[in-house]
């Protein structure tokens, strides 16, 4: 669907339709489409043509999101987020997480939402409740495949395994760009990776495995640096970067 197609300009003011947007029913859906809505009404496509750019996108958001709750921390890292040239959707993936706003079961349950007493719980350890900090950085789960991330990567002494974990703001103690730019790109595979792996258990009934979730973020990120999408792709083979990463850059 076009974006001229998804809405109509009633007297000089552009109105988003959800109904062409968000096609199929539901509560979750509809709270999308909300939350999809409070973040569209301050952007309008060209009266005259109906253009649309992902550049007034960015800077509507980026004015948006300047309320109290964002600490400088956050603004920071999402700041850094828009400049990695990972897939749009893995972009997007990331600045939801860093905003809190994906559905995690503390998130859904605040909505009214109702979950099966079976898939209650955080899936990757089984014990606790799902929140965003619990699964990306508490779970134990979790936990272990930041400290083997971390160990792959053979990190500099200048960045903690603390750092690694938190906001990809901590980055900018690497000097180099292109091992930044690096660094944030297997940040986003870890984080991706672990949304992935918990979406599998829960609607696929599918089993955690570290070793799986672990190589996964392995071949995606050396899948995203050598998509040609930053000046340094094709610069090594994937065995060069299962076996150590930061060795390519230098």
């Amino acid at each position: 669907m076009s974006v001229a197609a998804a809405g109509a300009w009633e007297e000089d003011k552009w109105h988003w339709n959800m109904e062409k947007i968000i096609r199929n029913e539901g509560e979750e859906n509809n709270h999308l489409a909300e939350q999809l809505l409070e973040l569209l009404n301050e952007i309008e496509p060209e009266e005259n043509d109906g253009a649309f750019t992902v550049n007034s996108c960015y800077k509507a958001f980026a004015k948006k999101e300047t309320s109290h709750w964002i600490t400088t921390n956050m603004k920071e890292s999402l700041a850094s987020l828009w400049k990695v040239r990972a897939p749009t959707n893995i972009l997007l993936f990331g600045w939801r997480l860093i905003l809190n706003r994906l559905p995690t079961e503390d998130k859904l349950t605040a909505r009214g939402i109702e979950i099966e007493e079976t898939k209650k719980g955080c899936e990757l350890c089984r014990t606790s409740t799902e929140t965003r900090y619990h699964l990306f950085f508490e779970c134990s789960f979790s936990h272990r495949i930041w400290d083997a991330v971390f160990n792959w990567m053979d990190s500099p002494h200048w960045i903690t395994e603390k750092d690694f974990e938190d906001y990809p703001n901590s980055f900018k103690k690497v000097g180099r760009k292109e091992t930044r730019e690096m660094m944030y790109m297997i940040w986003l595979a870890v984080v991706r990776t672990l949304w992935h792996t918990r979406n599998a258990a829960i609607f696929e009934e599918e089993v955690v495995n570290f070793e799986d979730c672990l190589s996964s973020i392995k071949l995606v990120s050396w899948k995203w640096i050598n998509s040609g999408r930053i000046s340094i792709s094709n610069c090594c083979s994937y065995y060069e970067w299962y076996i150590a990463p930061l060795l390519t850059f230098l």
